[in-house]
């Protein structure tokens, strides 16, 4: 039986996670990379819609260009369902991630990479993008706030 990256890295979340409760340390800067990289595996397995809907917060805000600001959970859903990822892959490597002193707000920045499986095949765009990520009671993050504008070529995994 394979096993997934996605569940080999939540696993490996779930045990970091575990360890270091029980150390009574977190860096939550760390856990917003790692949570953010896990959101990119998700997408990159099961698609981006599956991705942004497990990851949302309730109160989600999301900025596209050219359209109105997608404001809670309800908008999400309609939006994913009137866009469908079958399209493209959408993948992304967090650079940077800052948790405020509290522990429970924080946001990572990267690049992303939007892969078409259709015509031209392989075709990319790419560019940059921040989430801003709030602390749930269970200890997970979920991303409050997404963004992100197309920029200059960069080479995937660099």
């Amino acid at each position: 039986m394979r096993l997934s990256l996605v569940r080999v890295l939540f696993s490996l979340f779930l045990l970091l996670t575990l360890c270091n409760s029980c150390r009574g340390g977190r860096n939550a800067s760390n856990d917003l990379l790692f949570t953010d990289s896990l959101f990119s595996a998700f997408s990159e397995e099961y698609g981006s819609n599956e991705a942004f809907a497990r990851f949302a917060h309730p109160d989600v805000i999301l900025l596209r260009q050219k359209q109105k600001p997608i404001s809670g959970r309800e908008d999400l859903m309609k939006f994913l369902a009137g866009n469908p990822d079958t399209c493209c892959n959408l993948i992304w490597k967090p650079e940077h991630a800052m948790a405020a002193s509290s522990k429970d707000l924080g946001y990572t920045w990267g690049r992303y990479w939007l892969i078409s499986r259709h015509f031209p095949p392989d075709t990319v765009r790419q560019g940059y993008y921040v989430t801003i990520w709030r602390k749930m009671s269970d200890g997970s993050w979920k991303f409050i706030f997404d963004t992100g504008v197309e920029g200059p070529e960069t080479s995937r995994g660099k």
